[in-house]
């Protein structure tokens, strides 16, 4: 079994942080650069050759984590009271 994402995730994730810069998506793209990352085989389905299934942890720093904690409660609560608004 030779699994490519497990040993080539950081490049990805850096990339991706490239990306996000580029964009102008300042979060998300300090919350992946500051981020500890782990990715562990979750599922394997040997079904038509398989297919791995994988969860990718991300332990990013306090101040960012409450920074995200900020914006989807702002998200959930906006969407809410879009809902009973309706």
């Amino acid at each position: 079994m030779n699994l490519r994402l497990p040993k080539e995730i950081e490049r990805h994730v850096a990339s991706l942080v490239q990306i996000y810069k580029i964009k102008g998506k300042n979060f998300i793209q300090r919350l992946l650069a500051n981020a500890i990352i782990t990715i562990e085989q979750h599922s394997y389905d040997g079904w038509d050759g398989g297919q791995y299934g994988f969860l990718l942890h991300l332990q990013v720093p306090d101040i960012i984590f409450a920074q995200l904690v900020s914006v989807i409660t702002k998200n959930i609560s906006f969407s809410w009271n879009a809902d009973v608004d309706s």
